[in-house]
């Protein structure tokens, strides 16, 4: 099942579009590991490998996925008890959701998640 509809448009894997991406995922995935949400963070790492390897088929695979922008459960939609690290959440995703629009990925379900963190 497909859950974002960016599979025909290309993407720019260029070395400063991959330096923010790159940046943005290390970022949010230590936010998560300090959190305990092991399991998006070892998603988050697929993708900056495909990125990386400027495999746009992996990539696309990789970040298509319910982990990240699914329903129930979906990395999105968690929450934090600790403040600062909520926050810190929040603000790491953001740069995350900015870096894939830079990269070429756009979408209504992200533009929708994007609504609820701007």
């Amino acid at each position: 099942m497909q859950l974002l509809g960016f599979i025909h448009k290309p993407l720019d894997f260029s070395e400063e579009k991959l330096d923010k991406l790159s940046s943005s995922i290390e970022s949010l995935r230590q936010t998560l590991i300090s959190a305990g949400f092991n399991c998006y963070a070892e998603q988050l790492q697929k993708i900056r490998q495909a990125s990386e390897r400027k495999d746009s088929q992996s990539f696309r695979e990789q970040l298509n996925c319910r982990v990240l922008f699914g329903g129930f459960g979906a990395m999105w939609e968690i929450w934090i008890s600790d403040k600062i690290l909520m926050a810190r959440f929040e603000r790491h995703f953001r740069d995350f959701l900015d870096a894939l629009e830079r990269i070429g990925v756009r979408n209504s379900k992200i533009e929708q998640i994007k609504r609820v963190f701007y």
